[in-house]
């Protein structure tokens, strides 16, 4: 019998990748090492190769600092080569007692959940001293640098010797372990290469790895590892270079002159092998096959190339050229080559071999493999037996009643094969082990045991041995059939003295029972998190994996084993941990493997904090599975569900976002009978938002909730439900924008205060531009294309409250293009001579149109419109309004003047109408249709019919006046065919009426008795402030029922207005009090309203002001609302794609007026304006709950208001956002400008933050571009003056940390640099932030954000989504 390996993953069958799953190079595994196990690979060069001039290209995953690579100089302590992570710097450098020469990063490697590329490049005969050494991070070149210190010209950098060299820790030190994931090792020897030979940048700017091994000359101690072999741990570091694999020892034949036989087989074609041409070359030591070609590379005088003695009549290139030669033709596939040299020439005739070539492939000689310390490849060995069924013993007894040899082969370490000795002194017993059949091709045998003293293998002699409850090797070497292994005790100690054997390990491989259920293997390294996505037909797709965040945990938790571990240490917090990949839809399974008592495990939304309250639960929507007592635990309390669990258990989570319900199960079992696959008895169901995956102690002070968790980078235990997917980069969804540089960009400039300059957006089209002065003091300014950003640009400033200006056609931005933006030639705010400048431009996206029965938005009817004006703006004519419009002509001028509208393409035309107001006696009107006669129209604020052509495709308006006077005959609005002519953009108030009311049928024709004052038709009108009343006694009761009933899914609200002491009864139950002045919600979780009635107790008696059915208020049929939705007419331009709006609308003091946005999602941020008047900014939050509760100003420091109604009042819905009637949203016949901005999976995110102390971590699922933080002062009591409107991107500062240095201020005109408190000041590490591949970080140090439990809302748009590339790090 011979060991089966499993290294196969479980998982769904048939996964499908969603973020890019198989396209382009695919790294398939990497290598976990953990610094606890000390694990590390190492080899000792036989010979030396070039100390100058090498290059080192891998990719990283880091859990914390350590050494990447170091040699170590025998007898020298720590001297040599270091390439390492320090203090979150990266090092490269050579140590010899002190410093000889050292680079040290500018940049931050802090981020834990995604891959970067690192390249170091040396090559010290370089005459300039930066051009030495060369580091690139993601194939760009480091430049900054906080130690630059270059090494001296040719010196030698000691790596290449032939010292012991490592990767993953101090060369001759057992320290400075690294702690991470490597993967794609190459090392070249020899040559100083770039990052472009290993990777290349995607169509969307994202570093890529390319497929490069056969372009590489890796030289004399150059090696390829890829992790890819893990069918043992020594396969680990098997070095994976094209053609040293194959590992042949060669031998020269025949008569030679020069050379060696091994430089045929160095890889390099450049080294050689000289011989005679009559039957001379080398001898492979093991034979290599080849499938469909081979070619030589060499030169002769004479004679033709044979291959295993067999002259193949081809000659090789004549001397002294040398060359490639496919030898091929002569050859019959498959072959296997053992020896090729030249033969049939002259024996004073001389030729060269310099390398061979088999399936494209050039044999490189012996392999640079390296030796694998405390790494293991794969975990459980499973066979098609029961090994403990052969589990004996000679004497003495086992422990407990009968054979308990099962422990030995169950795969938990807490369980063991455990027995004592027999009577009297002496004893001796053996637990013996005889596999059945025997177990062939061992190489070498494990046992952890613990007080045992001697081993026998298959009846050979005794030897002893030191077991102490740990795995002891106590075989290696050639391959055996293992039939019979013996453990004993010798030592004298009484019958109650014994030993056991907890685990059996052959060939790294834990021997398991087949009937075992094991929890999947904690210890193994080799692992299919990778920075490539890739998906496979069965098992778990390959990609960046799920961990355990370390920015992300409670204090009183300790992580290790690559993150995935997690040991409650303290007694200060419930220890709560999250995954750093959250989810808002899809079908998701994980396992977490318990090692300690009391302890949930469960899932919680991202942005729930881990402070020492915190726990997953403690917020509402959190989820928690509790092992004590088998409860699920909400925000609400608990219920009953499942079994309890412990130590040695493994809980599944499969989490359905789809259908909003989450099971639990225990060793594979779905708990409470759940059915995830099927939907059924779910742990919680009607969940919805953007969760991790987690666990919390039961008490803070227990230090037993120990655990390791599972995302599917190894094996599951148990197979998931089907459907349901590993939690890694391929399988998220695609990014909505796999390229955010579409939407949302940065721009930079140097201003040169004299000519006009146009910036560059390459990506985009703005339609709105925040720019700011960075180098010195001057206001921000925001351009638009609703506003007008043409020539007379409309500026609005957001750190100050000045109402809009028109700027002149030389200042601000005089147009916003298709790839970028124009600046003015004499504004000091954005073109000064050598001022530095930043510009954060958005996607505007397109005009909003819509299908309407009253209006036309079929063309952009004013861009088609010419002739001059003196009096409004030709959009006038097409705003849905008659009471707008345009005078044709010159201010203060007499004449005829036309404006002509153009048609393309024409209008099939069956009706006309033109509307004319400000008739004058010394002013006149007429209308042309395709240039016929024209038509007199009154001009007496009326509608004409005119004689419409079959097809309309022009028509001119005509304005004749006698008189030099102003103001006289307006035209204000076109009808073709019944509809009004409107241009794109325009949202005509009422147009969504639909979205708000129910009119499907006469409702008030539904209710009974009849009251006395204003009818049931007031209460059926859309308005909150009517009702009816009268006609029934005190008492008595008004009732609506609708025939048929009205089905709901959500709920059934009433509003009640001041009328106090109302009831209401619902479907006829019993008599609930209404609250006054509000929405009363009467009904939830659907069903169908046969009856709703209310009365009051007084002869007075009131009925219902409005009623509300999934959101629609009821209205009669045929009735025209009392409010209509939108309350005005906006226009708007909008990329619904990206989330983005600019609304204009002119107010109307009505508070609770709806303004359409036509994101067609709902807003998370507004920022809005009065463009009339000075005054604040308003801004709603959505998560700081400044929509509904108090309110922010951009331009102010101010702390959100609470308690009051601000700005808007309500939530925005998908279609609209709520105002009041305040001069700073919504006041009569003021203009207002808003900026809308809704959330955007991979592309933009709006969530809030508490602060807690120490680290902070907000949640974003991609890598920021641009950020925008504010303390809104909710959950303090402190003062904010800090707490400006903090503004960062990566543009300005391209690495981590993002720093002090570049902070600007949407509330300050400051320079960069400045703190935000009002003084202006400088110094000091005041707010600096990481932007990592899924979020952000900050240090609540920082004086912006001192203060433990104070609100921080966010702001942030992507540079790129988490799931592209294995959510590439900065």
């Amino acid at each position: 019998m011979s060991i089966i390996g499993s290294n196969a993953l479980a998982g769904a069958s048939g996964q499908s990748a969603g973020g890019g799953g198989g396209a382009g190079y695919q790294i398939s595994r990497s290598l976990r090492f953990n610094d606890d196990d000390s694990a590390y690979l190492s080899r000792t060069p036989s010979s030396a190769g070039s100390g100058t001039t090498w290059t080192l290209s891998t990719w990283i995953k880091t859990s914390s600092n350590g050494t990447i690579l170091c040699n170590g100089v025998a007898g020298s302590g720590d001297n040599g080569i270091y390439v390492q992570f320090f203090s979150n710097n990266f090092y490269v450098g050579t140590w010899t007692s002190s410093w000889q020469w050292q680079l040290v990063t500018d940049r931050l490697f802090r981020d834990p959940s995604a891959w970067f590329h690192l390249v170091v490049s040396v090559d010290t005969t370089q005459a300039t001293a930066s051009n030495r050494v060369k580091i690139y991070i993601n194939g760009v070149q480091e430049t900054s640098f906080s130690t630059e210190n270059y090494p001296s010209q040719n010196y030698n950098t000691l790596v290449n010797n032939t010292a012991l060299h490592a990767i993953g820790r101090y060369g001759n030190l057992s320290s400075g372990y690294f702690d991470g994931y490597l993967a794609e090792i190459h090392f070249v020897d020899g040559t100083a290469l770039a990052a472009s030979d290993f990777g290349e940048f995607d169509s969307n700017n994202i570093w890529r790895p390319k497929d490069c091994k056969n372009d590489l000359s890796y030289g004399t101690n150059g090696f390829y590892l890829n992790f890819s072999d893990a069918s043992s741990n020594s396969a680990l570091g098997l070095d994976q270079r094209p053609g040293a694999t194959q590992n042949p020892s060669v031998t020269g034949y025949g008569s030679a002159t020069g050379g060696s036989p091994d430089n045929v087989v160095d890889g390099s074609t450049s080294t050689e092998y000289d011989i005679r041409t009559n039957s001379a070359g080398v001898t492979l030591g093991t034979g290599v096959t080849a499938s469909s070609k081979v070619r030589i590379y060499g030169t002769a005088e004479s004679g033709s190339y044979e291959v295993n003695g067999t002259n193949t009549n081809i000659a090789p290139s004549s001397w002294p050229n040398r060359g490639w030669t496919d030898v091929s033709s002569a050859l019959t596939f498959p072959i296997t080559i053992s020896s090729f040299g030249i033969g049939g020439g002259s024996s004073n005739d001389g030729g060269r071999l310099a390398a061979i070539e088999i399936d494209d492939v050039i044999l490189t000689g012996t392999a640079n493999d390296w030796t694998v310390n405390n790494i293991k490849a794969s975990g459980l060995a499973w066979a098609s037996t029961t090994w403990s069924n052969n589990i004996s013993i000679d004497s003495g007894n086992f422990y407990l009643s009968g054979n308990n040899g099962p422990k030995g082969f169950d795969g938990n370490s807490s369980t063991n094969i455990d027995c004592r000795l027999g009577s009297g002194a002496n004893n001796t017993t053996n637990i013996i082990w005889e596999p059945t059949g025997g177990i062939s091709g061992v190489t070498k045998i494990r046992v952890f045991s613990n007080f045992a003293d001697d081993y026998r293998i298959n009846n050979g002699s005794w030897t002893s041995f030191t077991s102490n409850g740990s795995y002891t090797q106590i075989y290696s070497g050639g391959a055996f059939t293992l039939t019979k292994l013996e453990i004993r005790r010798t030592s004298n100690g009484g019958s109650d003295y014994g030993h056991n054997v907890t685990a059996y390990e052959l060939n790294d491989l834990e021997v398991l029972d087949n009937t075992a259920q094991v929890a999947f293997d904690v210890g193994i390294d080799s692992l299919i998190d990778t920075p490539t996505d890739y998906s496979v037909e069965s098992g778990n797709a390959g990609g960046n994996y799920a961990v355990l965040n370390p920015l992300d945990v409670n204090s009183s938790t300790t992580l290790s084993n690559g993150n995935l571990s997690c040991d409650k240490t303290g007694t200060s917090g419930y220890g709560l941990v999250k995954s750093s990949i959250a989810v808002s839809s899809g079908k998701w399974y994980c396992e977490y493997a318990l090692s300690g008592a009391n302890q949930s495990v469960g899932i919680t939304f991202a942005s729930h904090g881990v402070g020492n309250s915190d726990y997953l639960h403690s917020v509402a929507g959190g989820i928690a599975y509790y092992s004590e007592n088998g409860q699920v635990y909400t925000n609400s309390g608990g219920s009953a569900y499942g079994n309890s669990f412990g130590s040695g258990d493994v809980i599944g989570i499969a989490l359905d976002l789809d259908n909003g319900k989450v099971f639990f199960s225990k060793n594979g079992t779905f708990q409470n009978s759940g059915d995830p696959a099927a939907g059924s008895n779910p742990a919680a169901s009607s969940l919805s938002g953007t969760y991790v995956f987690g666990r919390h102690s039961g008490t803070q002070n227990n230090t037993t909730a120990d655990g390791s968790w599972n995302f599917g980078q190894k094996q599951f235990s148990y197979s998931p439900p089907t459907g349901f997917l590993s939690l890694c980069t391929t399988n998220l969804p695609d990014p909505t924008i796999s390229d955010p540089s579409t939407a949302m960009d940065v721009a930079l400039w140097t201003g040169n205060g004299s000519s006009a300059q146009t910036i560059s957006t390459p990506n985009l089209s703005p339609g709105m531009v925040w720019y700011k002065e960075r180098s010195s003091t001057s206001s921000h300014g925001i351009v638009d294309s609703v506003r007008g950003a043409t020539n007379a640009a409309k500026v609005i400033y957001p750190d100050r409250t000045d109402a809009e200006a028109t700027a002149n056609s030389t200042q601000s931005i005089t147009s916003l293009n298709s790839d970028g933006f124009t600046i003015g030639s004499s504004d000091n705010s954005i073109n000064q001579s050598s001022q530095t400048y930043v510009g954060w431009a958005f996607d505007g996206g397109d005009l909003a149109t819509g299908t309407y029965s009253s209006y036309d938005q079929s063309q952009h009817w004013s861009a088609n419109t010419t002739g001059s004006l003196f009096g409004g703006v030709v959009g006038n004519l097409f705003d849905t309004a008659t009471s707008t419009g345009i005078y044709p002509g010159t201010s203060g001028a007499a004449g005829t003047f036309d404006v002509t509208l153009t048609f393309s393409p024409g209008i099939a035309c069956t009706s006309l109408r033109v509307y004319t107001k400000d008739k004058q006696s010394y002013a006149t009107g007429s209308v042309s249709a395709n240039g016929g006669t024209h038509q007199s129209v009154p001009g007496n604020d009326s509608w004409t019919t005119l004689t419409a052509p079959s097809t309309l495709n022009s028509l001119v308006l005509r304005r004749v006046a006698s008189s030099a006077s102003n103001n006289a005959f307006r035209f204000t609005a076109i009808e073709v065919n019944g509809k009004i002519l409107i241009d794109p953009g325009i949202i005509p108030a009422g147009s969504l009426n639909s979205t708000a009311y129910n009119q499907s049928a006469v409702w008030s024709g539904m209710c009974s008795p009849t009251p006395t004052y204003h009818g049931f038709s007031a209460g059926f009108d859309g308005s909150t402030t009517t009702t009816f009343a009268g006609g029934i006694s005190a008492g008595s009761y008004f009732t609506f029922t609708p025939t048929g009933g009205i089905t709901f899914t959500d709920k059934i609200r009433v509003y009640n207005g001041g009328v106090s002491g109302a009831s209401y009864k619902y479907n006829n139950g019993s008599a609930q009090t209404f609250t006054q002045n509000s929405w009363n919600t009467v009904a939830t979780g659907g069903g169908t309203m046969t009856s709703f009635a209310t009365t009051r107790n007084s002869t007075d008696v009131h009925g219902w002001y409005a009623i509300e059915v999934d959101g629609k208020i009821l209205v009669d049929q045929g009735a025209t609302p009392a409010v209509n939705v939108p309350a005005v007419t906006s226009t708007c331009r909008t990329n619904q794609t990206a989330g983005f709006s600019i609304v204009s609308y002119t107010g109307n003091s009505v508070a609770g007026s709806k303004i359409a946005h036509n994101l067609n999602a709902q807003p998370s941020l507004i920022f809005l304006k009065n463009r009339d008047r000075s005054i604040n900014w308003a801004v709603g939050h959505l998560a700081a709950n400044s929509f509904v509760d108090g309110d922010l100003n951009l331009n102010t420091t101010n702390a959100k208001g609470t308690g009051y109604v601000g700005f808007f009042g309500a939530d925005p819905t998908s279609s609209v956002f709520t105002v009041q009637g305040n001069y700073e949203s919504n006041y009569a016949n003021e203009d207002y400008i808003a900026y809308c901005f809704s959330p955007v999976e991979g592309y933009s995110s709006f969530p809030s933050h508490t602060v807690q102390s120490g680290t902070n971590f907000v949640y974003l699922g991609f890598r920021a571009r641009f950020v925008i933080l504010k303390r809104t002062g909710v959950g303090t009591t402190t003062n904010i003056s800090y707490a400006s409107w903090a503004m960062f991107d990566t543009e300005r500062d391209t690495y981590n940390e993002v720093d002090f240095d570049t902070i600007l201020y949407g509330n300050r005109n400051y320079a960069e640099g400045k703190r935000g408190d009002g003084a202006g000041s400088t110094g000091g590490s005041y707010l600096n932030i990481d932007i990592l591949s899924n979020g952000i970080r900050f240090q609540s140090g920082a004086a912006e954000f001192s203060q433990p439990s104070d609100k921080i809302i966010v702001m942030a748009w992507a540079e790129h989504p988490f799931s592209l590339n294995g959510g590439l790090a900065r």
